[in-house]
């Protein structure tokens, strides 16, 4: 159950694309909190007893132009494209999200993965000014 300053809130679905929220009170900041909330599929998890313990968390499930492809403990996480996503696929296969130490290493990394391009590409960071092309 859906709680809002201890008291349920009422939730339903209006269309395929909006659901309503129905608040035991009038609040202003409530939008604020929808970033907390993370929507999961009901048909993955329905049987589930205890969601944060289930091991379906192992192959995260998304609403985004990405899904999950690998996880490995304190190095990385990729993504594959989702071609199916809703707002047309992404422009880029694959992303990984490579994990540092701190920032002395992340900056290392960034530079060796500058000067060994791959694909004819560089395989760094993206420029400020490519990043509407991604």
């Amino acid at each position: 159950m859906f709680t809002y300053g201890g008291k349920p809130v009422a939730v339903s679905k209006v269309d395929d694309r909006t659901v309503k929220f129905t608040l035991p009170q009038v609040s202003a900041a409530f939008t604020g909190t929808l970033v907390q909330i993370y929507p999961i599929p009901q048909h993955v998890f329905a049987n589930e007893a205890d969601l944060e313990k289930s091991t379906k968390n192992d192959a995260p499930v998304g609403s985004g132009p990405f899904k999950f492809k690998e996880y490995r403990a304190g190095q990385y996480y990729a993504l594959t494209r989702f071609d199916d996503y809703w707002n047309g696929k992404a422009k880029l296969d694959a992303v990984t999200y490579r994990f540092a130490k701190d920032s002395n290493s992340a900056n290392l990394a960034a530079a060796k993965r500058r000067d060994q391009p791959e694909n004819g590409r560089s395989a760094g960071c993206v420029a400020p000014e490519e990043h509407r092309q991604v």
